[in-house]
């Protein structure tokens, strides 16, 4: 599998989240729901990071595009399609889709989920594209995996999928197996919490928290 070239160090990631407001810290362990159903005491909230980028929340983005764009010039030559998996990355997917000159196709969260997704953006009918996956935060990666069925439904390939944040140990194998292509996540939750720690954002009791997600078993999906 390729390797990732993380393009600013887990600490002025973790810094650059914490000053965006992105990492929403919760009184107890189970504050937060999750999209796959949980609870969780920290929440990595990327998504509004695309929504009200300011100076940090840029850097945040710009890590992300930089490295995406690093990988599929080093190892996906034949990608002519990027994919924000829905409310993931979209920002980031449209930038880099211009930067390297290809199209973005665009999904939406509803339709993948029903089963009748409807495919907008650059795309021609009949054409078969070869398409790169892209995710803010991976759980289980059941979002990836359901766009990417949807994506090879209508007949496309996939070529893999990045994320910028994995909050399971096991997400990224268990996505790789299922697609049968390779997954990355650029920094995971636990060793950006560590960082964190370290600068007193949050306490060691809510490490713990993130700890604890970072080894829960996968449901089947």
């Amino acid at each position: 599998m390729a390797e990732i070239q993380r393009l600013i160090s887990a600490k002025d990631m973790a810094e650059a989240l914490h000053q965006s407001g992105a990492v929403r810290v919760g009184k107890t362990k189970e504050e937060f729901p999750m999209t796959n159903g949980g609870k969780t005491g920290v929440k990595w909230d990327v998504e509004q990071v695309e929504q009200y980028p300011d100076s940090h929340q840029l850097t945040v983005l710009k890590a992300y595009e930089d490295t995406l764009y690093a990988l599929m010039i080093r190892h996906r030559p034949r990608i002519d399609r990027l994919v924000g998996v829905p409310n993931g990355m979209n920002r980031c997917t449209s930038l880099l889709a211009k930067r390297m000159n290809i199209g973005q196709i665009l999904l939406d969260k509803a339709e993948v989920q029903a089963g009748n997704t409807q495919i907008r953006g650059d795309y021609t009918a009949g054409h078969v594209y070869d398409i790169e996956l892209a995710e803010d935060v991976l759980t289980t990666g059941k979002s990836v995996f359901e766009s990417a069925a949807a994506l090879v439904g209508h007949g496309h390939r996939i070529a893999g999928g990045i994320a910028l944040i994995t909050r399971n140990e096991r997400a990224v194998e268990t996505l790789t197996d299922k697609l049968k292509e390779p997954v990355h996540a650029i920094y995971t939750s636990v060793e950006l919490a560590q960082e964190l720690l370290i600068n007193g954002a949050i306490s060691e009791e809510q490490l713990s928290w993130i700890e604890d997600d970072f080894k829960k078993p996968i449901p089947t999906y």
